[in-house]
């Protein structure tokens, strides 16, 4: 009622409303690095998406309307991520990592399929019914009718010397022009864009470590934790004024390059508070998925592999402040770790060589991401192994240590699965090239076969195939399947389905023939990540060393400000 007398009282000053919208019942805001669902307001401001993680680990999307006490499920939203509105607050688009980008109802309702996309980060949709967004975590943004069909290249990352990922992007009033974060490898500092739909040469705005927003005449970005406003004048794409201060302690995405925060041009502000990544732990499971006991400290870890003795294992570990990886190496007996990467840039993907005194890894340490080798114990700069057109992901390395598995984008299709020889007697060749991904690909104990990843059916399935001529072609998994590891007999592969859980497929072979028994459940792990496994398998297929998520005290509420423009008149 008060606020009804404020509207009608001749123009008198509404107020800034600041409130707690909290976390839907049994369920916390999922703000981990997978599947995150950060909140979004509508562009009407009347309703919030976000996503949250029940109590048994499952995430999906939900819906808060400003006039509810409650905040409703919205089904077929499973391990949703990165969620952006329709014009007209009536429809949310997501990505879906094994069906692409999809949209729902903001009512709730069947979803719907718009285009193929895997590891999604961010979009935007326009009045004409267009969405520009980011397929993957290392690629061009695309743009594609919100009704479906062909997606075509609205930026060209591959031409982008010094930057790796052109993502969340968010259209400016005319439509046309939209800002987008293009991140920064090698050192180089990360830019706020303006772009076009012409495909035009973009703009730089300014220099950010994370994604701005652009609302009600301002640009809102953070400085460390602190949210800062600046007015910013989205027809010439130009700052003017001076940036102050709108919020205090808000949450960063560092590895994301993105803010727990969002705004719609009516005037509401919501933004989750503190820190958004946790610790993990390191930890040896039985074949039940038992804890078999820790293996040293907590870390930032985000990837994990063994040594072929087993005694050791490279781990990838976060820098939460620069948002890059670097590698260490876990000594398992002594639970103690050593550095084995201390640069500035972005190292991942590790691989061991087969005698266990090196390991090759991905790094952009020249502005585009090549493979190096690095001894264990050395002192001298890690050795340029491959260099790649295009972003690399490393798999492999032959029992011989002659061949290097990866893949790389291709031009009109997504993974291509690759071998590079390291004796330098051949150039590198193509494996497997499929209109969608090839990946993931592990060699036999003896090198004899190899299993890969693709998704060429619809679904991630694991496939296994005899080296080097690569036919004919074996489908393992019979649901869905990603990572894989071979026991040292080569008689049983073990490999993880999209949504964590481990299975184990007896082997047989014949020459070049393989027989392939029915999968066997094992036990249940956390979602997979394309980025870095998250636990690997001894020799004798009796353990797994493995990455889990420590339990933390995520955000208990969302802070929503309705009239944050009339604070900076303050």
């Amino acid at each position: 009622a008060w606020l009804a007398l404020g509207r009608g009282g001749g123009g008198a000053e509404q107020p800034v409303m600041h409130l707690a919208m909290p976390a839907p019942a049994a369920a916390v805001f999922a703000v981990s690095g997978s599947y995150p669902g950060l909140p979004v307001v509508s562009p009407t401001g009347r309703h919030i998406v976000f996503s949250a993680k029940s109590g048994e680990g499952s995430v999906q999307l939900f819906v808060r309307a400003m006039d509810s006490g409650r905040a409703v499920a919205l089904d077929g939203t499973a391990n949703a991520q990165y969620p952006f509105w329709s014009p007209d607050g009536q429809w949310i688009a997501f990505f879906d990592r094994t069906e692409g980008l999809k949209k729902v109802p903001v009512g709730g309702g069947p979803t719907q399929t718009i285009c193929a996309a895997g590891n999604g980060k961010g979009g935007t949709w326009n009045e004409a019914g267009q969405i520009v967004f980011a397929p993957e975590y290392n690629a061009s943004l695309q743009v594609v009718a919100a009704v479906g069909g062909q997606p075509r290249t609205a930026t060209a990352v591959e031409q982008d010397e010094g930057f790796d990922s052109h993502r969340h992007p968010q259209f400016l009033p005319d439509g046309h022009h939209f800002l987008y974060m293009a991140r920064g490898v090698g050192g180089r500092d990360s830019e706020l864009r303006l772009g076009n739909l012409d495909g035009g040469p973009p703009r730089m705005i300014m220099k950010l470590a994370n994604m701005a927003q652009y609302a009600s005449g301002h640009l809102l970005f953070l400085n460390q934790q602190t949210l800062m406003a600046q007015p910013f004048d989205a027809t010439s794409g130009t700052l003017s004024g001076t940036a102050v201060p709108v919020a205090e302690d808000v949450m960063i995405m560092a590895g994301a390059a993105k803010g727990a925060f969002a705004a719609s041009d009516e005037g509401t502000l919501i933004y989750l508070r503190g820190k958004a990544e946790t610790d993990a732990s390191l930890s040896w499971l039985d074949r039940k998925g038992n804890d078999l006991g820790a293996v040293g400290d907590r870390g930032a870890y985000d990837s994990v592999v063994l040594s072929p003795d087993g005694r050791r294992a490279v781990l990838t570990v976060s820098d939460r402040t620069a948002g890059t990886n670097d590698l260490w190496v876990m000594e398992i007996e002594r639970n103690f770790r050593t550095r084995l990467t201390n640069h500035p840039a972005d190292e991942a993907y590790p691989v061991w060589q087969p005698d266990g005194r090196a390991v090759f890894f991905v790094s952009d340490r020249t502005g585009k991401f090549s493979v190096y080798r690095r001894e264990i114990g050395g002192t001298g700069e890690a050795e340029l192994v491959l260099e790649a057109p295009t972003a690399i992901l490393l798999w492999a390395c032959s029992p011989d240590g002659r061949t290097l598995l990866y893949s790389i984008g291709g031009e009109n299709t997504g993974l291509d699965l690759w071998a590079a020889d390291l004796t330098g007697q051949a150039e590198p060749r193509l494996l497997r090239r499929s209109p969608e991904d090839d990946g993931a690909a592990r060699f036999s104990p003896d090198g004899r076969w190899i299993s890969y990843w693709s998704d060429e059916s619809g679904s991630g399935q694991t496939y296994l195939a005899p080296w080097p001529q690569l036919t004919p072609v074996s489908q393992v998994s019979t649901t869905t399947g990603t990572w894989s590891y071979w026991r040292s007999s080569g008689r049983e592969l073990v490999f993880q389905e999209e949504g964590g859980r481990l299975q184990a497929a007896a082997l047989t072979f014949t020459g070049d023939e393989v027989r392939i028994g029915v999968p066997v459940t094992l036990f249940d792990h956390a979602p997979v990540q394309l980025e870095g496994p998250w636990l690997d398998m001894t020799g004798d297929g009796e353990r797994f060393l493995a990455i889990s998520s420590v339990a933390s005290d995520p955000p208990a509420f969302c802070d929503v400000v309705i009239g944050w423009p009339r604070r900076l008149l303050r």
